[in-house]
């Protein structure tokens, strides 16, 4: 509006009656303050979803959060890195106002439940990363079995903050939480746009801090690794002065052993019986030449076998993560695995399914609540 129009528009106010000079100020002031609520409401949903910067990610760290983050479909690094941002500002002796501690800002009970290792730190960095991705996996599985209406990592984020029952609340999460979640996205939002984790290998050298891999030591009676072929002895030719003797027998084909190979997608490989030790564990491995190794017989007493031994849990347990191996057969609950309909292998004593975890630079088959992702699904392939 023009100086002039503003002056023609003044002198009229004041020829009107003081009644209608009052309503009109009322009405302006009204307009006024609705559209300062507006541009207010308009400007605090931006603030919501603005980048917010956070710090550099220590370069010790940026590796375990890689793979930590592998831990289910629903994390990636950023979001690993924004959340401990929020947390502890990746200061490890932080803690916080839910008595959490740690990086993770991890409260004692759930770094009881889920430390990465025996005997980790409660304090180690890199202990609480890949507790954080293990707790928030969980939350993540809880929030689709319940059917949890939302983005199933926002409500896990809530879950950390306010209590693994909110993921599965009906009532929407807690204004704390909801506060909590907006920030963590925040800063997620920012790193990113960062080159933290570019190039950044999932897997590497043993750099957690946790026990070393005991190094695979094959006995005589193990099934052979294979990823490890048997050296060839030197043979010299030896000359001839005549030309072999022509046969009528044709070649005949190997027969592969029995049962199938289980492909996992995700992974580009196969499930793989390998020794280390004195035990033979499970890991997935890139090549897949379909080895005794590598074949499994599920069996109708609810078995899986592979080279005359059966699929078990070490040492019985029900704990996540805890290790599938191969042992004698001997007909106990422990042994007991079936594939379900999403391809998962699902273990009735334990009531969880085989899980693809990278730890200790292999990835190795562990138990975990069965969950809708890649690393629980396995492939049957002749």
């Amino acid at each position: 509006m023009t100086e002039g129009a503003q002056t023609v528009s003044l002198s009229r106010v004041r020829s009107w009656p003081v009644r209608w000079r009052v309503t009109s100020v009322v009405a302006a002031l009204v307009v006024v303050a609705g559209t300062t609520a507006a541009f207010a409401t308009t400007n605090s949903g931006s603030d919501d979803s603005r980048p917010l910067p956070g710090v550099v990610v220590p370069a010790a760290l940026r590796q375990p959060i890689v793979q930590a983050a592998r831990s289910c479909m629903a994390l990636t690094p950023a979001r690993l890195a924004g959340q401990i941002m929020e947390e502890s500002r990746f200061a490890a002796g932080e803690t916080n106002s839910r008595n959490g501690r740690g990086l993770a800002g991890l409260t004692d009970e759930a770094w009881n439940a889920w430390h990465p290792w025996p005997g980790a730190d409660r304090l180690d960095p890199k202990a609480n990363i890949a507790a954080l991705a293990h707790y928030l996996c969980d939350m993540v599985g809880q929030a689709r079995v319940a059917k949890a209406a939302g983005d199933t990592w926002r409500l896990a984020v809530a879950g950390h903050h306010s209590g693994p029952a909110t993921v599965k609340a009906s009532v929407g999460m807690p204004e704390e939480a909801d506060k909590y979640v907006k920030r963590v996205a925040r800063f997620t939002a920012w790193y990113e746009r960062q080159p933290y984790f570019d190039g950044v290998p999932a897997v590497g050298n043993d750099n957690s801090g946790g026990p070393t891999t005991p190094p695979i030591a094959p006995s005589a009676t193990a099934t052979p690794s294979p990823r490890t072929s048997p050296s060839q002895p030197a043979v010299k030719p030896t000359k001839t002065t005549a030309a072999p003797a022509q046969t009528s027998v044709r070649p005949t084909k190997s027969t592969p052993p029995p049962g199938y190979k289980l492909v996992v997608d995700l992974y580009l490989g196969c499930v793989t019986a390998t020794p280390f030790g004195s035990r033979i564990y499970l890991e997935v491995v890139g090549e897949c030449p379909g080895s005794a190794a590598q074949r499994w017989e599920p069996r109708s007493d609810g078995t899986i076998r592979s080279g005359g031994l059966c699929m078990d849990i070490e040492n019985a347990s029900m704990e996540n993560f805890a290790g599938v191996l191969m042992a004698p057969c001997n007909g106990t609950s422990t042994q007991k695995f079936y594939f379900n309909g999403k391809k998962q292998i699902y273990s009735p004593y334990a009531s969880k399914c085989a899980n693809v975890h990278d730890l200790w630079g292999r990835s190795l088959v562990l138990l975990f609540p069965c969950l809708d992702q890649g690393n629980q699904y396995f492939r049957q392939v002749r």
